[in-house]
């Protein structure tokens, strides 16, 4: 299967010898008009600033992700964002490395990672967390939220953080 997101300004004639072509719909809203790119996987936040994301559909349920591209600080609020990568090994939000991120709540939000187990490089089992946090990064859940989050990891992944395999450094 092949992904795509297609507008009418972009519209042209497409040949194509594929035979399944699913057109991803955008599911998450975000409140500002740059600094951020809409994928078929979902939110990419790409440049410092500050960020509002919630679902075009109140109360929907989305399979696609926010992530925070290497060395961006931003403020993200979430309010009333579900997401849920169940048996697709994937974390609802990542934060790559070098990223900082401040969260504020809005609402009741859910980021449910592969509660199903799943398979990383033939490892049977591990699973992906909540919000994968990983060395290098920073997650901070700010004072000011009136919201809440709901950030579950699968069975070997944690709800905010890593997996089983991610490496730890245990300070003395």
């Amino acid at each position: 299967y092949y992904y795509c997101v297609v507008s009418a300004e972009d519209a042209v004639p497409v040949y194509s010898i594929i035979s399944t072509v699913t057109v991803t719909e955008r599911e998450l809203q975000v409140d500002v008009s740059s600094g951020y790119e809409y994928t078929y996987q979902g939110i990419i936040i790409q440049e410092d600033g500050n960020y509002r994301i919630s679902m075009i559909t109140p109360g929907a349920t989305t399979g696609h992700s926010i992530m925070i591209a290497p060395g961006v600080t931003a403020e993200l609020t979430l309010d009333g964002v579900s997401m849920d990568k169940s048996g697709v090994n994937l974390s609802p939000m990542v934060l790559e490395a070098g990223a900082e991120v401040t969260l504020i709540l809005e609402g009741e939000n859910a980021l449910i990672a592969d509660a199903k187990g799943g398979a990383i490089e033939g490892v049977n089992d591990v699973s992906t967390a909540g919000i994968a946090v990983p060395e290098g990064s920073a997650l901070t859940i700010s004072a000011q939220s009136s919201g809440s989050l709901n950030a579950c990891g699968g069975p070997y992944g944690a709800g905010i953080g890593g997996h089983i395999l991610s490496e730890v450094d245990f300070m003395d």
